[in-house]
């Protein structure tokens, strides 16, 4: 891959894979492969079905991509549980409202709901 292709990949991916990406609800009982795939251009990298490259992209399944991004959202996690601990010994009450702006259903669900 030319350094102009892995920027194209690369730029594709934060700029538009990464901040569209909707994961399937945690409690769907459905199959993920279900949902859609993901196609990040790969230019000038031939087909090959085993490392999922088809037609001048990669195409990721929600399963995959989920796999990509939840080692941030476990990290994220464990940080803001840290915070409220933090706080709740600090001031020995329980921290009952934390605010934030979250663009992620996924991240959110996993904080608030877990």
């Amino acid at each position: 891959m030319t350094p102009e292709a892995r920027t194209t990949t690369l730029n594709h991916f934060e700029e538009y894979l990464k901040k569209t990406f909707s994961p399937p609800p945690a409690d769907a009982e459905t199959d993920h492969d279900d949902f859609e795939s993901y196609y990040c251009p790969v230019p000038g990298v031939p087909n090959n079905s085993e490392k999922g490259v088809q037609g001048g992209f990669l195409v990721l399944t929600a399963d995959q991509m989920i796999g990509i991004f939840k080692p941030s959202f476990d990290e994220i996690t464990a940080l803001v549980q840290e915070q409220i601990e933090k706080a709740e010994a600090k001031s020995a009450k329980p921290v009952t409202v934390c605010i934030s702006v979250f663009t992620n259903y996924e991240l959110e669900h996993q904080i608030y709901v877990d």
